[in-house]
């Protein structure tokens, strides 16, 4: 099927999947070019669109689902509202009669070029696109003694000055946490009303693993006998969008953040992405510039040079978004990492990273990726503003991109502006700073 489906005036040729989610088991998939890996391929749900129109508009949802069934001549698709002013999922879901046969056919995107001509209420129509996590699979195997990368990121030396604080909130965007994992016996978890996006109630338990990894490596009470986080004491606010499948929609992302924000998170972890991006995710990040909240975002792990091919949410133009790379463990990028000399700010360990894991046989595993470097560096923030909490969002970013300290050999030098690894002391301490990426 050929369509286009992203709106930028070229037709994509679609592929319509089936997958193992219960929730959107039909999704439409297409190349960013000939002959694509699994990772350099778009992902949405086929089976509805993400539909915003203007605050106020005239006939709002019941427009727009007029405009949906002349356009495509059929009288059976349904109107989610969701909390967000002016924004529906219009389609058909899955245990509707018509979902199989409609999603099959892929009939929303065939009918996307025409549904946006027709402009009903000014609607802004768009892909639902779909996000994964950053980290590769994991490694069982236990490992003893000090975590080596924290060493790399002079953690000891940073926690002479300052431990963490409770005051201070990292919201974990993921697959929530296990809060029976014993890392987190003493730690301060935070479940907001709706904190879990994918059921729609208060209980963000991580039905896979990966929330469970990112959140211990920013905040981990140091008296647990397993690991010690970048934080010994912070308030993690687990809000789940992602589910047991590793996989989550740009709608329920943007619905996470707006989550974060409601109950005033002053640093969100984003351990995720895709290869495209919406203007309701976006917007969703730029109400969280406007609360004052740090966005750390991943750099992916589909080693893509950002500078000239987009990731998202890594490639909005927003101001409080911090994008970050993988190293390995001789300070050299990670191979898979994202990077861009412009586009990624700095780089943090991401190579046979220890850290817990929820719901499995073994407490703790090593794994890599780009989704443990946003981790440490999301601690990193939250250790900064435990230190000096006057500073201003602007103030936080730069300062966390100036201290990054380049490794022997200069071999971060492609990698981000900063061309350095993640330093804990400097930044904590304010010492070393260096005018790069556009600061101060």
């Amino acid at each position: 099927m050929s369509a286009d489906a992203d709106g930028d005036g070229e037709a994509e040729q679609l592929e319509i999947w089936r997958i193992q989610d219960p929730r959107f088991p039909l999704v439409a998939r297409w190349s960013r070019g000939p002959a694509a890996e699994p990772r350099e391929a778009v992902w949405a749900v086929a089976s509805h669109l993400l539909v915003r129109v203007e605050p106020g508009a005239e006939g709002g949802a019941s427009r727009v689902k007029q405009t949906f069934e002349d356009t495509l001549d059929r009288h059976d698709l349904e109107v989610r509202a969701l909390p967000m002013e002016g924004t529906f999922l219009v389609g058909v879901f899955p245990g509707h009669p018509a979902f199989p046969s409609f999603g099959d056919q892929g009939e929303l995107f065939a009918a996307l070029q025409e549904l946006r001509g027709k402009n009903a209420g000014n609607a802004v129509l768009e892909p639902d696109y779909l996000l994964f996590p950053d980290k590769e699979p994991i490694d069982p195997k236990y490992k003893a003694g000090f975590q080596s990368e924290l060493t790399a990121i002079k953690a000891q030396k940073a926690w002479d000055a300052e431990t963490g604080s409770a005051q201070v909130r990292i919201a974990v965007l993921d697959s929530g946490i296990d809060a029976n994992h014993p890392t987190f016996a003493n730690a301060h978890i935070l479940k907001n009303p709706g904190s879990d996006v994918v059921r729609g109630d208060d209980d963000p338990d991580d039905e896979g693993f990966h929330g469970s990894f990112c959140a211990a490596l920013a905040g981990s009470p140091a008296d647990n006998k397993g690991m010690v986080g970048v934080n010994w004491e912070v308030t993690l606010m687990p809000i789940k969008f992602i589910d047991g499948q590793d996989c989550g929609t740009e709608a329920e992302a943007a619905l996470a953040v707006d989550n974060a924000i409601e109950h005033e998170a002053d640093v969100i972890s984003a351990s995720w992405g895709g290869l495209a991006g919406g203007s309701t995710l976006r917007d969703a990040i730029s109400r969280a510039n406007t609360a004052g909240i740090l966005f750390v975002a991943s750099a992916g792990n589909s080693h893509r040079d950002l500078d000239t091919k987009k990731y998202f949410p890594a490639s909005y133009p927003l101001p409080n978004i911090l994008v970050v790379g993988a190293a390995d463990n001789s300070g050299s990028p990670l191979a898979r990492s994202g990077f861009g000399r412009s586009a990624v700010h700095l780089s943090a360990p991401g190579a046979q990273v220890f850290s817990a894991v929820a719901n499995r046989a073994v407490f703790y595993a090593e794994g890599d990726g780009t989704s443990p470097a946003v981790a440490f560096v999301s601690g990193a923030a939250a250790l900064v503003k435990a230190k000096t909490p006057a500073l201003t969002l602007r103030q936080l970013r730069c300062r966390l991109v100036m201290s990054a300290a380049p490794p022997m050999g200069n071999t971060l030098a492609a990698a981000s502006c900063s061309a350095g690894l993640l330093n804990l002391e400097n930044a904590v301490k304010g010492k070393n700073l260096r005018n790069v990426c556009g600061c101060p």
